[in-house]
């Protein structure tokens, strides 16, 4: 704390910019030295280091009983506690935030509220009985102490030689009531009472004095007279209306005498109406003195009124009073006249000397005798017990004798002489003599009056602006009465912006957040929280009990409700801390001191990790497991030049608390050699099966990942279509450990689904490693080895500090017992000395000269008892001092080798090593790559099937059975009655699908996300899979093994357009697809066919039968977005294009088929070759049995047939069984359609073997 409560500071001009910069590094500097980032020796934050610390201060280690968190967290006021405000005094239970309380640097906003549970409380009591104030026992009071300065003490600290510093407010109010009504309100509280029939109320006002009762019916306009007793005048305000009007505005409607209250109305007054509710209290129940000293006296039977209304005009006013008994129960005495029989104690308020003199002006009594007697108070200077100023007299006057040239005259510092003498009431000087310096006592009533303040300022001394402020704020300094126990209550607090303290009963009292925490309790308690979480720290530091949160994300619970205590790893972190190992900095307060570091026994900064974020730079250090950091540390003692990647061999790499799976040791190299470094950390997981499914079960997640979000996140994937093969999720986690159980769909593959889900969610996460902490108070990045090496040194020092402190104490004790031995071995001479000594500074004296002892030796001889004359007591001397001195040898003998001391290290690492070794709880998979899903997919031939109604499926094309000729085939998808399969193909699993749509829209999919189904299975909705617009509908689909430059797309459209476009120009994947076309407005897609580089020809062929073939150099490759030019003219005119083929071989065959399921196949050369843009020839002879021609696909011997009706029927047939025949002939019957059914699209596949000679008849409906 400072030396004053206001300083005197030089005032420099500086720019403002440089302000500004210097104030924002100084801010970013404390925010990442004191707050975001950990020490690199101890590994913790100042926010951990004090809650351990004060852990340690209470006493909590892992054997004693668990602490409620809120005691570990903070200290706190009861309910009831008034604390200043800019509205008044305010119950500290009614604190809100923005709120804007007193504190010596002016009004400050209230940032946090909180409460505590009940716990043990303190009532600390004033010399004046009217401050007091009920606490926790680590709830601290600013105090004076000897030399003048300030300091915050613990009220269990607290004893009866400290003085508590009280500071009034002195603030004012807005002036809401009139001063008439308000001396009512005092008169009817102090003598008044109300008269209760049934629910009627009517105000009576009492008093000896008419005139008084007069005031009254005046300001309420009564008509009624005022009735006469034997003792007292009655005045009754009869009309009910005013008499509730009254009673609601002062909240005063439950008023007794025994009950009467200062409650939020009367907090609310502006000081004109205090002073005129003081006023009509007076005239009621107060009495004036005057018998040689001013004395205002106000008697209630309330004494909790009294506290409150003396707190309040000690606030207001900065006037102290005293309470004292006015009498007890049926005691008799004479007021006024009459004879007075108490019916209850009674207490008096009592303002006496400068601070009665103070209400001389400014009250207005009625009641004459009392104004009379008012009026005649004089000034004086006649100090009073509460101005009395502790200490000062002493500092004052030693500083005068300094300043005393002689014969009454004194010199300033700047060499000013002047006589200015002090002066009692009556004339008589003040002598500066020593005797008088010591026991003169200083008011802060009198120092103007007998010039010492005068003189301070003269004297240019530093304590007049000290003692200056004191007087001008009305600054008193009370006593400590009394400290008692009392019971337990729930507690309240609230946190200061910029400042720790604010007035409350009259006392400063600080911020109750524990003894070293400058934040609110929420941010200490969310780290103390953190320090227990068993799935946050590799170690826990804390031993939680209750809820400290989960891996779920769950809140903890309230701090009044959870308890803890230290674990035996954060112990270690404060091993022989008492044994000046660290240095020592004040707190937040300067009240005490923390440590600046703690000694630390474990690598804690590798062990548990840390993170934070500061001003342009962030930390994020993850845990590591103890058994390979201890044997790295013992590696480098024993191979002080060893390389980094020997240390590499010892620590694997991270270790985090949750497990899972760490892909890469790139990453980690990365880290350890530069500081940062990514490394990626999966899930781990393990399949199993249940009724012919496969289910993924998680057992472990990546560090910091939240189960039920990731849960939350899987459920939206599978809903929204993005992760396929998912039936079921659920959490079966329970205390044995985690287990997520993720059920998959019978035609679902575990690893592909897996794979994506690695993709998609936080079950494969990547974690950043910046390896940032402090040293020597500036941010630092460091290497793994740089970690090691400083936690070393850190140790040496703390070893080193700690043998300097146990030699010294051994030293210390030793040179006492060898004072003790010398006394022993001359015990009669001792006698002797000690027996002829008048005092016992002439025994020490004697004693010191005689043996050339010390003075400490011979205090110990003095105090020695008599059973150590003993012999054998003696020969325990002597064995003591031999252990000494065995003691002593052995800690020179660390401080002068570096063997023994490095020995020293190893022993306690072992040690350390030994009492918390653990697995490894993270697998660390060696040199990851990213998996392509392809390569878990197994490369086989489906068919790929579309409908009219765009459900889209895959089926393994064994599925399929062949069959001769005329077979009706088998049901190859279940449709509804207003759907039919439009396309099918054969594709491998891996092949890219193409999808044009008919507005020329181009979309890519793998085969292997199409869901793969059962023959007779619906199948998918393709929008679901790609971006379909809801107006298109799929052409064509375009299986593809790559995108190369010698491939081209061939597209034919309705009107009778082809267009050539090289294959690469679509390589470039896009989710919402390409414009692979410009069309006219009247124009569609037809279909489109891939070009490969043997291609020689393009054929195209007719709804009505026409067909024409040209070479695929006509139709030039253009860009991708080109119309495209003329392939056929149509001769009739609602003729339009139906299907369009490539060829490489005029020998190769095509095959024809019509609607009605008649088909041929033809040689190519019988169609022969024409310019593009011709009229064509004749493509299949057409008649109502046939049908219009569906579609034209290339063949071959070797090539099976699928064709498909638009009732979902397909049948598989060997093209040996279908008939060559001609250009101009109709063909053969290749599939039996019913009337109502018609052939809608054919497709070769690969040949097969036939199963059964009477397969044919093997037919399924």
């Amino acid at each position: 704390m400072s030396n004053s409560l206001e300083e005197n500071q030089d005032i420099q001009e500086v720019k403002i910019e440089e302000s500004m910069r210097t104030s924002y590094l100084d801010y970013s500097m404390s925010v990442i030295v004191g707050r975001a980032l950990p020490d690199a020796r101890d590994g913790l934050k100042p926010v951990h280091r004090r809650i351990l610390y004060s852990m340690r201060d209470l006493n909590i280690t892992h054997k004693s009983p668990y602490k409620k968190s809120a005691r570990i967290v903070g200290d706190c006021l009861v309910a009831g506690s008034l604390v200043s405000t800019d509205r008044g005094l305010v119950p500290i239970e009614d604190i809100e935030v923005g709120d804007r309380v007193y504190t010596q640097k002016g009004l400050k906003s209230v940032t946090e509220l909180f409460y505590q549970p009940e716990q043990p409380l303190l009532k600390v009591t004033s010399s004046s009985n009217i401050f007091e104030n009920r606490v926790t026992r680590g709830h601290k009071f600013k105090v004076l102490n000897e030399d003048l300065t300030y300091s915050f003490k613990e009220s269990k600290d607290l004893t009866t030689d400290d003085y508590l510093i009280m500071q009034p407010s002195l603030m004012d109010m807005k002036d809401n009531f009139s001063k008439d009504e308000v001396y009512a309100l005092g008169l009817f509280m102090s003598d008044g009472n109300i008269d209760r029939n049934r629910d009627l109320n009517y105000v009576c006002f009492s008093n000896s004095e008419e005139n008084v009762l007069e005031y009254i019916k005046e300001t309420f306009q009564l008509n009624n007279k005022i009735q006469e007793t034997k003792t007292t005048k009655i005045l009754k305000i009869s009309n009910k209306e005013k008499s509730k009007e009254f009673l609601e505005k002062f909240d005063v409607t439950n008023k007794y005498s025994h009950n009467i209250d200062i409650n939020s109305t009367i907090m609310s007054f502006s000081n004109k109406s205090l002073l005129s509710f003081i006023s009509g209290f007076i005239d009621g129940d107060g009495f004036i003195r005057k018998n040689g000293t001013n004395e205002i006296v106000i008697t209630s039977i309330s004494n909790k009124f009294l506290k409150k209304l003396a707190l309040l005009l000690f606030d207001r006013f900065g006037v102290v009073s005293v309470i004292v008994d006015a009498g007890k129960k049926g005691d008799k005495h004479t007021f006024e006249n009459r004879e007075i029989v108490t019916r209850h104690d009674s207490y008096n308020l009592t303002f006496t000397g400068s601070n009665a003199y103070f209400f001389k002006d400014k009250l207005n009594l009625l009641n004459q005798k009392k104004r009379d007697r008012l009026e005649s108070f004089n000034y004086y200077s006649d100090p009073t017990q509460t101005s009395y100023l502790p200490f000062f007299g002493k500092k004052i006057f030693d500083i005068f004798s300094k300043k005393h040239i002689g014969s009454g005259w004194y010199q300033s510092e700047d060499g000013e002489k002047f006589r200015l003498g002090i002066k009692y009431k009556n004339g008589t000087k003040i002598r500066y003599v020593k005797e008088l310096s010591d026991k003169i006592r200083i008011y802060s009533d009198t120092v103007e009056d007998l010039n010492i303040l005068e003189k301070l300022r003269r004297l240019d001394s530093k304590l007049y602006e000290h003692l200056k402020y004191i007087v001008d704020n009305k600054i008193r300094f009370l006593r400590v009465k009394e400290v008692k126990e009392v019971t337990d209550e729930i507690t309240y607090d609230f946190t200061v912006e910029d400042v720790h303290e604010f007035f409350v009963n009259g006392v400063i009292s600080s911020n109750c957040i524990g003894k070293y925490h400058p934040h609110g309790d929420n941010a200490v308690y969310d780290a103390l929280v953190r320090m227990a979480q068993d799935f946050s720290m590799r170690s826990p530091l804390v031993d939680g009990q209750g809820n400290f949160g989960s891996v779920d994300g769950d809140n903890p619970a309230a701090q009044r409700y959870t308890e803890a205590r230290m674990t035996k790893v954060a112990e270690e972190l404060l091993r022989d801390i008492d044994k000046d190992t660290v240095d020592f900095t004040p707190n937040y307060d300067d009240s005490m001191t923390e440590p600046d570091v703690l000694p630390s026994r474990i690598p804690n900064l590798l062990l548990n990790g840390s993170s934070g974020i500061a001003v342009g730079m962030a930390t994020n250090i993850p845990p590591h497991r103890m058994d390979e950091l201890i044997e790295a540390l013992l590696y480098i003692i024993d191979n002080p030049t060893c390389e980094d990647s020997e240390l590499f061999n010892i620590i694997k790499g991270p270790d985090f608390p949750t497990g899972g799976i760490i892909f890469g040791k790139k990453g980690i190299h990365d880290a350890y050699t530069t500081g940062r470094g990514r490394i990626k950390v999966r899930a781990k997981t393990h399949i199993e099966e249940k009724k012919n499914k496969d289910v993924i079960v998680v057992d472990e997640l990546p560090y910091q990942v939240n189960k039920s979000r990731l849960i939350e996140s899987i459920a939206h994937l599978v809903r929204d279509k993005q992760v396929e093969g998912i039936s079921e999720i659920r959490d079966e986690s329970d205390r044995e450990g985690m287990r997520i159980v993720i059920e998959l769909k019978k035609d679902a593959m575990s690893d592909i689904v897996l794979n994506n889900l690695f993709k998609s969610t936080q079950m494969q996460t990547t974690f950043g490693i910046i390896m940032l902490a402090i040293t020597n108070k500036e941010p630092k990045v460091f290497k793994l080895r740089e970690l090691l090496d400083l936690f070393l040194r850190h140790r040496k020092t703390v070893i080193i500090r700690r043998t300097i402190f146990q030699l010294e104490k051994a030293n210390a004790k030793a040179h006492i017992l060898e004072g003790l031995k010398i006394a022993v071995d001359n015990i009669d001479e001792v006698i002797r000395i000690i027996r002829q000594s008048e005092n016992t500074e002439i025994a020490r004296s004697s004693l010191i000269e005689k043996f050339s002892l010390s003075e400490l030796q011979a205090n110990a001889i003095l105090e020695m008892k008599l059973r150590r004359l003993t012999g054998l007591e003696r020969d325990k001397i002597e064995d003591e001092l031999k252990e000494l001195y065995r003691e002593i040898e052995y800690y020179k003998s660390i401080l002068k080798s570096e063997e023994i001391l490095n020995g020293i290290i190893v022993d306690e690492l072992k040690e350390v090593g030994e009492n918390f070794s653990s697995k490894r709880r993270t697998e660390i998979v060696d040199d990851y790559n990213d998996i392509d899903i392809e390569d878990l997919i197994p490369n086989e031939p489906m068919v790929v099937t579309i409908t009219h109604r765009g459900y889209i499926k895959r089926v393994a094309l064994k599925q399929y059975e062949k069959q001769r000729r005329g077979g009706k085939g088998k049901i190859a998808v279940t449709t509804h009655d207003d759907d039919f399969i439009e396309q099918f193909f054969i594709s491998s699993t891996h092949d890219t699908l193409m999808f044009v749509t008919d507005h020329g829209q181009l979309y890519w999919l793998k085969v292997y996300r199409i869901p793969e189904g059962s023959r007779t299975a619906k199948g998918k909705a393709v929008v679901n899979l790609i971006n379909l617009k809801p107006d298109e509908k799929i052409m064509s689909i375009i299986p593809t093994t790559d995108f190369s430059e010698d491939k081209g797309l061939v597209f034919f459209t309705k009107n009778g357009i082809v267009k050539r476009t090289n294959l690469k120009e679509y390589s470039n994947i896009r989710t919402n697809g390409v414009r692979a076309i410009n069309l006219d407005e009247d124009d569609s897609i037809v279909t489109a066919k891939i070009v490969l580089p043997e291609t020689k020809w393009l054929f195209v062929t007719t709804k009505k039968g026409q067909c024409i073939r040209f070479k695929v150099e006509d139709a030039r490759e253009i860009g991708r977005v080109s119309r495209g030019v003329t392939a056929i003219k149509f001769k009739i005119k609602d003729d339009f294009v139906c299907g369009g083929v490539t060829i490489d071989n005029e020998e190769r065959e095509l095959l024809m088929l019509s609607e009605k399921g008649i088909g041929k196949r033809t040689t190519a050369s019988e169609y022969r070759e024409q310019s593009r843009a011709g009229k064509g020839v004749i493509s299949m002879k057409l008649s109502p049995k046939t049908g219009d021609v569906v579609d034209v696909v290339m063949v071959a011997e070797d090539k099976d047939m699928m064709c498909l009706t638009s009732i979902g029927k397909m049948i598989r047939v060997d093209m040996q069984t279908i008939r060559k025949a001609g250009r101009n002939t109709s063909g053969v019957k290749v599939v039996n359609v019913d009337k109502k059914d018609i052939v809608v699209s054919i497709a070769k596949c690969p040949k097969e073997e036939a199963e059964e000679p009477d397969a044919v008849n093997d037919i399924l409906e």
